[in-house]
């Protein structure tokens, strides 16, 4: 029923003091820190003029626990259970199927929040909360509670960097597009004349293709998904014999597939162990994925000048990556990246990164 667990909520009296102990004694980072108000936060909490500060703290292992001081609810010397009480408030999940998990929990007296599971969907009749009259965070415009599918990618970048995604299009391949596809040339060359099923997921426009046209020596089934509106729109006008979708592979699961393909893509995902785990549940014989790797778990956020958003540029271990692959039956091999000879790079925003080539082998392919 659960996938994984995204956070644990605890509402604190001293901000400070707290981000003292977890960050300086007990060693977690911190990811995201937000001032949130507005009808969304109102609406969640049932209160009114709802101003919080929200910090999302990382252990090293990936999971988030989540700091909430209310500036505007004082907490009462008595604990009384509400939302904005001193302690632990919430835990948040992330589940497969969201209705028959509201029903699970219906059926063993564990109602949803609100009573009813279409609470979690944020949906309701004139977009109001069952029962409160107050209007859904769906509803209320702000895209942190809108899915990520109504939040294109292309918005946290700038026109610029979209420019420089077409034009690669009528270029020679990228240095990591001939590093994948001559790998999967060589890998796969006895595996007969049936073709080979691709996904390529985090495709952007669709620069993969311009390596299988130029370099590929096998007969390719491919498939892209993407999380951009605009991306793909590019990607299908320039590739128009391929087969792109929208999909958050944070939270959906792409087609069953021989071999998945991943660059530049699991860094910038929140649910990134979902994400890992919906590829390696879909994926046949191997994963081939550049991401960021360093000898400690680290997120910074990224604005691009220019862009309505910013983004995560995640850091992983490879111990994380290893106990990840190993929990879904895969060995793991690291490669030097073609592209940046794996060298770090100041990527701005105080963050530094270096680029590997990851190999996950389905063991028993």
């Amino acid at each position: 029923m659960i996938t994984n667990i995204r956070h644990t909520g605890l509402v604190v009296q001293d901000l400070d003091a707290s981000l003292h102990f977890w960050c300086d004694v007990m060693g977690f980072t911190q990811a995201r820190h937000m001032e949130e108000a507005g009808p969304h936060i109102d609406a969640i909490m049932e209160l009114d003029d709802v101003k919080v500060t929200t910090v999302k703290l990382a252990a090293p292992d990936g999971n988030l626990l989540e700091l909430l001081h209310f500036t505007s609810h004082p907490d009462k010397p008595e604990w009384e259970g509400s939302p904005v009480s001193t302690g632990l408030t919430h835990m948040a999940f992330t589940v497969k199927d969201l209705e028959a998990t509201c029903a699970t929990l219906t059926k063993h007296e564990c109602p949803p929040p609100f009573g009813h599971p279409i609470f979690a969907r944020w949906h309701g009749e004139a977009g109001l909360l069952p029962g409160s009259g107050r209007p859904h965070p769906r509803t209320c415009g702000d895209d942190r509670f809108m899915t990520r599918h109504s939040i294109d990618w292309h918005t946290k970048q700038d026109d610029d960097y979209l420019q420089l995604c077409i034009d690669r299009l009528s270029q020679p391949p990228l240095f990591w597009v001939e590093q994948f596809v001559t790998f999967i040339n060589e890998q796969t060359a006895s595996w007969g004349d049936a073709p080979r099923l691709i996904n390529d997921i985090g495709c952007c426009t669709g620069a993969f293709n311009v390596g299988l046209r130029a370099l590929g020596q096998c007969p390719i089934n491919y498939q892209g998904y993407d999380i951009s509106q605009t991306y793909l729109d590019i990607a299908r006008l320039h590739f128009p014999e391929r087969p792109f979708e929208l999909l958050d592979i944070g939270r959906d699961r792409p087609r069953e597939t021989d071999i998945s393909v991943m660059s530049g893509t699991l860094e910038h995902v929140d649910e990134w162990q979902s994400a890992l785990s919906h590829i390696c549940q879909t994926t046949k014989r191997f994963v081939l994925m550049r991401t960021f790797f360093g000898t400690s778990f680290e997120v910074g956020y990224y604005s691009q000048p220019g862009a309505d958003h910013s983004y995560p540029i995640y850091q992983f271990t490879f111990q994380q990556i290893h106990e990840e692959a190993e929990r879904h039956g895969f060995s793991v091999e690291i490669m030097r990246d073609k592209a940046t000879d794996s060298i770090p790079k100041y990527l701005g925003c105080g963050i530094t990164r270096i680029q590997y080539v990851c190999l996950l082998t389905a063991k028993g392919a």
